[in-house]
């Protein structure tokens, strides 16, 4: 396991510094995190292992200075877009 939690920072043009946009722990992750461009909108994908030991990606998107968890697809191979967001780790994560 390479990482159990991650943080995402955003610039705040105003105060000219960066603050935190996102975090979350309690995770089992793994690099390489893939950023992925897809229009505009840049996404990122998480390798992770659920409870049971099965490879999934986590996608998210960064919308501005908002980055949100968009949903789960399975494999660490797949370039795939989440369909619906429940969670394979069985439970939510924010």
């Amino acid at each position: 396991m390479d990482f159990t939690h991650i943080r995402v920072f955003t610039w705040w043009v105003k105060n000219h510094h960066y603050v935190t946009a996102y975090a979350e722990s309690g995770l089992r992750g793994y690099f390489p995190i893939r950023v992925v461009p897809i229009g505009n909108v840049p996404y990122f994908r998480l390798n992770l292992v659920d409870e049971d030991g099965n490879k999934i990606q986590k996608v998210y998107g960064l919308l501005n200075t908002i980055t949100r968890p968009l949903g789960f697809v399975a494999g660490w191979e797949s370039n795939a877009m989440p369909t619906r967001p429940p969670s394979p780790l069985g439970r939510r994560h924010r």
